[in-house]
């Protein structure tokens, strides 16, 4: 009988013990969740993410901004050396507050041969950037319409010097 109460007392001590080791990662991990939200978005994440769209042509943030839903959002505009604007892209800044766990390749896409099949896909919380499409003014979409309208460049290019 008393070997089975200290095997229950063992065993207790180490339920215990484990229960407390989670609670204390789970503190832990939420203290640097927040801290990470505390930092803000990083600034050299947004400008690797408008890299990836402009590629070569030189760009330039215009402006930051916040909408509705509280989210950043970077504005930047690529323009040619005379001042033509080539285009514009938004990366807007997302905050997920707790990790995402989801089914790996349900497509079965572009595998490593000899790589056994990934099970989980673990999206970490923190700062996600996305590369999205500006919502243009009408000002804005008169002025491309005229850029892409066939023998209007000259008129186009003398506009945006004036301006």
């Amino acid at each position: 009988m008393s070997t089975l109460l200290s095997i229950a007392k063992k065993v207790s001590s180490v339920i215990i013990a484990l229960l407390v080791l989670a609670l204390i990662f789970f503190v832990v991990e939420r203290a640097s969740v927040a801290f990470l939200y505390i930092q803000g978005p990083s600034e050299a994440a947004v400008h690797e993410e408008a890299s990836n769209f402009f590629r070569d042509d030189p760009f330039t943030l215009a402006y930051v901004d916040k909408d509705k839903n509280s989210t950043v959002r970077y504005h930047f505009v690529a323009k040619s050396k005379r001042g033509i604007i080539l285009g514009r892209r938004v990366v807007v800044c997302e905050f997920r507050w707790f990790a995402a766990f989801s089914a790996g390749d349900k497509d079965g896409g572009m595998r490593i041969p000899f790589m056994p099949p990934i099970l989980f896909d673990v999206r970490p919380a923190g700062w996600y950037y996305d590369s999205i499409e500006p919502t243009l003014s009408s000002i804005d979409r008169f002025m491309d319409d005229i850029r892409r309208a066939p023998n209007a460049s000259g008129s186009y290019e003398a506009y945006i010097l004036l301006r």
